[in-house]
């Protein structure tokens, strides 16, 4: 039933009253001058002796006909009693007119708060004591009460359906809703935070409160069982609240309500005096046991008793069964001492916007009404070790952090998740001005997907294929976020196949794993604008990090070795060529050097460099950088993507045009994923200082972005620098602990927005020891579910601010366009795969657009490391004049002297078996 339902049937009923008051009061009033009239005529017929006027002029007597003589006090009667009828009417409709006017009024300037207790909340006996004081004292001015009405308040609890899952069975959550007066509401507020610390108060419009749909149901109000004895003292307010066990039987549609006003003293003391003087009546000098002790009782009642309320209770349950009856019967037991309760079923629902009139009515003490006031506290700890079932786990409340987002704050921007809020989840949306970096963070499973997925989705590739700027970057070390994304563009591809042929140019797919397109990534590229010490420096960083080398040696050749490598006029040369620059005897070396030696001043010098480390190579100096590079070499995959002397990626007009670029790295080792991705990122702050479209802006999303170890590209470059640039870097890794020292200092610095999945014990607490604000409770990051997370981000007035969120699941989309359906894990695995292999081999034309096939990639390499063997070293020229030298002088010998020589032979035999 509406609200607007409710108020009609009152007003209908206080109407229907005040008609019904003035009609009688009119016959009554017509009765009386009807029996007056006939009273005069009788008078004056027997003490006048004259003929009633009406029958002389009937009977034609010319006489004149006598006239009644009345007395005053027949007159003064008639006169009273229709004035009293008359009154009685009058002050009917003005009490009606009373009562409406109230209700217009408690309906106008009546306040709704929804009640969030804290998940942890716990409250003392004073805090509940401070609380009924504070709302007796809470009152209108003289002047407001006559303009206003009295003030009153009602607690109100209503049970609906929960979110459980289909097939378990919902008790339902209960949602606590307090009305108030609404111009007293910083006043209740206040009141009520002193109290229930921590809890969330959401204002509510009074049309939005729950109400029953129908009058059907069962129900009621509760009154004293004997009126006689309403003076008597109802349950007092003890340590162990009582409500949990109240609450416990409340069901999916049922109410139950708690309104109260203040009470004058003089009405309790009045009560409690009539009841004492009846019992004195009745027993006079010998009272049993049980009088004394109520008379003692009521003694007590009025000695303790600082404030009083009128109370009225009303139960409502839209289901026809035991539950309302059960609640009733609970709240009697509770509340039940020498005062007794019993129910007054209604068959309509009680509920109403404003109790006026307020009807059935029971006179409470303040500590008789602190039970009712009284919230269910957080459960013991071993309640909660043993799993038990506690009322609080049905009654929403906020966690640590967990704060509602303003209506007009975090409504534009980047998609990033659902609001988890008690009572009001929404969209949110990360203000682009404030989305200059993001790091997710969480255990495997956690969500962390789920959430890149989620903005992805949720804005760029509507805003992609729409033909804005929508690019984003993605390096996946996994492959499941990757072959994700894959079903997604086949999805547009199948839906909307003229956006993504038109948009087809500009996406990119690369694949290390692929067993029929490859890419290549020379680390040696020189790109325009890039001074050949960069470059250098770059593929130097990226090494030493892959491997974590700190050898002195390992930078001084591979530095002289790229430097060469450069240098070269005639051959554009990758890593793969260091170990053979390196090497004893390398032509590679020997015809660089030849150009050096006869180049500028910068050649010259770097030759004369070069020779003067000539003794060292192919020694223990070089070893460390020789070992690393070889290893490299022999992988496979790595050869084929960093052999290839042309590269694939050109990051510079990808970011300007705002392309999409997914890479997937599996199959490559940390070592490995480490120079793949420090490349890349290198790649990405090359174009992120040459890029001119600065407001348009880039995410980069890297997946396990802890395998750039130590890269200074990250804290020095990415995180203070790209923000000018319009380049997002959104990293997502397990925990903090997986940064360099450095960049963890700078992810509490300089990250804007941090998102936080369930995190393991320890590295929840390093979450909560390092990022700004996270004012979290510990246990609240471990116990997180799937997919929900604690954020830590700005508002649009720059303010730090925390709340929940929620992500959808990371959809994987089968050739229908359906996302696979994981009610049978086992099954939906097997789909999952199917639908990755598919969307993959559909994609396989952009991937031969922009790479080559594994054949020509592989002829490719060969014919490079072929080119790079080639020739003979100046050592090996003189180690086989040598060797010609020594075997014509051999011969010579043995024409000379053939026993020498077999001697000789002999004992170079015997000299070798000796050796072995």
């Amino acid at each position: 039933m509406s609200n607007n339902n409710k108020e009609m049937d009152a007003l209908g009923d206080i109407l229907s009253w005040a008609a019904g008051l003035g009609i009688a009061g009119f016959l009554v009033d017509r009765l009386i001058k009807s029996l007056t009239e006939h009273v005069k005529e009788l008078k004056s017929e027997v003490f006048a002796g004259g003929v009633p006027a009406k029958t002389a002029e009937a009977a034609g007597n010319t006489a004149t006909a006598t006239a009644p003589h009345s007395t005053p006090m027949v007159d003064a009667l008639s006169n009273w009693a229709m004035y009293g009828i008359e009154g009685a009417a009058v002050a009917g409709i003005l009490y009606a007119g009373s009562v409406l006017y109230q209700l217009k009024q408690a309906k106008k300037y009546v306040g709704v708060v929804r009640i969030i207790p804290h998940a942890k909340t716990k409250t003392s006996e004073a805090d509940i004591h401070d609380l009924v004081n504070s709302l007796w004292y809470t009152r209108r001015g003289k002047f407001s009460t006559l303009y206003k009405g009295p003030c009153w308040f009602e607690l109100l609890f209503h049970c609906d359906k929960s979110r459980k899952p289909k097939g378990e069975e919902d008790l339902g959550e209960i949602a606590i809703y307090l009305k108030y007066p609404r111009e007293l509401k910083d006043e209740v507020f206040q009141v009520i935070r002193d109290c229930y610390r921590n809890c969330e108060l959401v204002d509510v419009d009074l049309m939005d409160i729950p109400f029953p749909v129908t009058e059907v149901g069962t129900g009621g109000v509760l009154t004293y069982k004997t009126r006689k004895e309403k003076g008597l003292p109802f349950q007092s307010f003890e340590k162990k609240e009582q409500l949990s066990k109240i609450l416990s039987h409340m069901r999916p549609g049922s109410y139950l309500s708690f309104t109260f006003r203040r009470a004058t003293k003089w009405k309790l003391k009045r009560t409690i005096k009539q009841n004492r003087k009846r019992y004195a009546r009745k027993y006079k000098d010998n009272p049993p046991q049980l009088i004394q002790n109520k008379d003692k009782a009521l003694v007590d009642r009025q000695a303790h008793a600082k404030n009083q309320f009128d109370v009225q209770i009303k139960v409502w349950s839209e289901l026809m069964g035991k539950s309302a009856k059960n609640l009733m019967n609970n709240l009697q037991r509770t509340l039940n001492h020498y005062n007794e309760l019993i129910v007054k079923e209604t068959k309509k629902c009680p509920l109403t916007v404003a109790p006026f009139p307020l009807k059935n009515k029971i006179l409470m003490t303040g500590n008789e009404l602190a039970t009712l006031l009284k919230l269910p506290d957080y459960p013991k700890k071993e309640q909660v070790d043993n799993a038990e079932e506690h009322i609080t786990s049905r009654i929403p409340s906020r966690r640590s952090g967990q704060n509602l987002i303003a209506p007009d704050d975090m409504n534009k921007g980047v998609f990033a998740g659902t609001l988890d809020h008690p009572v009001k989840g929404r969209k949110i949306f990360i203000p682009l001005n404030n989305l200059n970096n993001m790091l997710i963070v969480g255990t495997q499973g956690s969500g962390k997907t789920s959430e890149a997925l989620e903005i992805i989705r949720g804005t760029h590739l509507p805003k992609f294929f729409n033909g804005e700027y929508g690019g984003f970057f993605v390096y996946d070390p996994k492959k499941e976020f990757w072959s994700t994304l894959l079903t997604d563009l086949r999805k547009w591809k199948m839906e909307h196949p003229e956006k993504f042929e038109r948009m087809k140019d500009k996406i990119h797919i690369f694949d290390v794993r692929n067993d029929k397109y490859t890419f290549g990534l020379n680390l040696l590229e020189q790109m325009p604008g890039q001074t050949t010490d960069e470059v250098v420096n770059t593929t130097i960083d990226i090494i030493r990090n892959a491997y974590e080398s700190e050898s002195a040696w390992f930078k001084k050749y591979a530095r002289l070795s790229l430097k060469a490598l450069m240098a070269d006029k005639t051959t554009q040369h990758t890593i793969l060529a260091v170990p053979e620059f390196l090497k004893e005897d390398s032509p590679l070396r020997e015809r660089i050097m030849a150009q050096l030696a006869n180049g500028d001043d910068y050649e010259k010098q770097l030759y004369e460099d070069l020779e003067a480390e000539s003794k060292h190579y192919g020694t223990n100096k070089t070893e460390p950088l020789l070992d690393r590079l070889t290893d490299l070499k022999d992988n496979e995959l790595c050869k084929r993507v960093f052999g290839q002397p042309t590269g694939s990626i050109d990051f510079l007009k990808w970011v300007e045009e705002g392309h999409i670029v997914l890479i997937n790295g599996e199959g490559l080792n940390e070592s490995e994923q480490s120079i793949l991705m420090g490349y890349l990122m290198m790649q990405l702050d090359y174009a992120a200082r040459h890029r001119k479209n600065k407001l348009e802006k880039y995410f980069v999303f890297l997946d396990e972005a802890h395998n750039l170890k130590k890269l200074p590209i990250l804290h020095e470059q990415a995180l203070p620098k790209w923000r000018s640039k319009g380049i997002v870097p959104i990293l997502l890794t397990q925990f903090l602990d997986q940064f360099h020292p450095q960049l963890r200092k700078s992810v509490s610095s300089l990250v804007d927005n941090i998102l936080i999945f369930r995190s393991l014990g320890e590295a929840a607490q390093d979450i909560l020891n390092n990022v700004p604000d996270a004012k979290f409770d510990l246990e609240d990051l471990t116990s997180l579910k799937s997919r929900n997370c604690a954020v830590v981000t700005f508002n649009k007035y720059g303010e730090r601010i925390t709340f929940f969120m929620t992500v959808q699941p990371p959809y994987t989309w089968d050739e229908w366009g359906e996302a696979v359906d994981f009610s049978d894990p086992k099954r939906a695995s097997m789909l999952q795969e199917i639908a990755w292999k598919q969307a993959q081999e559909e994609m396989e034309d952009i991937m031969e657009r922009d790479g080559l096939t594994i054949e020509e990639a592989n002829e490719a390499v060969t014919q490079y490391l072929a080119e790079i063997r080639k020739g003979t070293t100046s050592k090996q020229i003189e180690k086989q004049l040598d060797q010609t030298v020594q075997d014509e002088l051999s011969k010579k010998r043995k024409k000379k002297n053939p026993n020498q020589s077999k001697t000789i032979d002999l004992f170079k035999r015997l000299e070798g078996e000796g050796g072995e």
